[in-house]
């Protein structure tokens, strides 16, 4: 199958073929929800369903959509749907990702679930083989070799996605001990070491990603907690403000406003199934 879209090999450079790499990483993110086979328990199928619905109102909505286009001639002049069927909703394509990855997970999450037909229905008629093949075509073409990189480098906080993949091995990593890590949230009083960010206004494309920086820091800081050795003293406020970020962010998660329905929803299932966090 992985042949049938262009993957051919093994030895392909990744960054020359990312939409083979994308279609392996969509194959694995199906598979990985084994990992997590229960989900936690303040996450349950009705709050499953309110995220699917989100990526089902817009992975095949094509309109409003906000392109980064590369025309080397004429004919590079297309809809989105033209350019990028399998990923061409959402408002963008790395939206559009997000969305089918959100689906391939809540499927593997709530298998039996009132939604999960649809879902598989809506992956089935975007990743088909002809899909696939055309978005690599688009990828290869000339000029757009950098097309949607770097993504996320924005939106992340490094030190805490940094912290937690060096805290995961059992002992120090490259001479760096856990006792190093963020030192000086030892001392903080009253939560105040990381507060939440607030939106000031929902309706702005780029303001938005204020409420999605409160879904990734909530996930990041709950993937810390979950490696630190139990009596760290830090855990306390690392869990306090995992906590705060994890409300805030999941309040904003509403489709009230397109600006962030058509993405939020994929960073708040990455919290709410402990996507990559050991399972305790």
């Amino acid at each position: 199958m992985i042949g049938s879209v262009g993957c051919y090999s093994s030895t392909v450079s990744v960054m020359k073929y990312p939409i083979c790499t994308l279609f392996l990483l969509f194959i694995i993110g199906k598979a990985g929800v084994a990992q997590n086979t229960a989900a936690p328990a303040m996450f349950d199928t009705n709050a499953a369903e309110r995220f699917a619905h989100l990526a089902l109102a817009c992975v095949h909505k094509e309109y409003p959509n906000h392109i980064t286009h590369t025309l080397n001639s004429d004919a590079d002049v297309a809809p989105p749907r033209k350019l990028t069927p399998a990923f061409y909703g959402c408002y963008d394509w790395h939206s559009s990702v997000h969305g089918h990855w959100l689906l391939a997970r809540l499927i593997g999450t709530f298998p039996n679930s009132a939604f999960a037909p649809s879902a598989r229905e809506t992956l089935r008629q975007s990743l088909t083989a002809e899909n696939i093949a055309q978005e690599a075509v688009y990828l290869r073409a000339e000029g757009r070799a950098s097309f949607e990189r770097p993504y996320g480098a924005g939106m992340a906080t490094p030190a805490c996605r940094g912290t937690a993949r060096m805290g995961r091995p059992s002992g120090p990593r490259d001479g760096c001990e856990p006792a190093a890590f963020l030192p000086q949230i030892s001392s903080a009083k009253n939560g105040t070491w990381l507060q939440p960010v607030v939106s000031p206004d929902p309706t702005d494309p780029k303001l938005a990603h204020l409420d999605g920086l409160n879904l990734s820091r909530a996930w990041m800081l709950e993937g810390i907690a979950a490696v630190l050795p139990k009596g760290d003293k830090r855990l306390p406020t690392i869990r306090a403000a995992a906590e705060e970020h994890r409300r805030a962010g999941l309040a904003a998660v509403t489709g009230k406003h397109y600006e962030g329905g058509h993405w939020l929803g994929s960073f708040a299932v990455y919290l709410v199934t402990g996507r990559g966090i050991p399972q305790t």
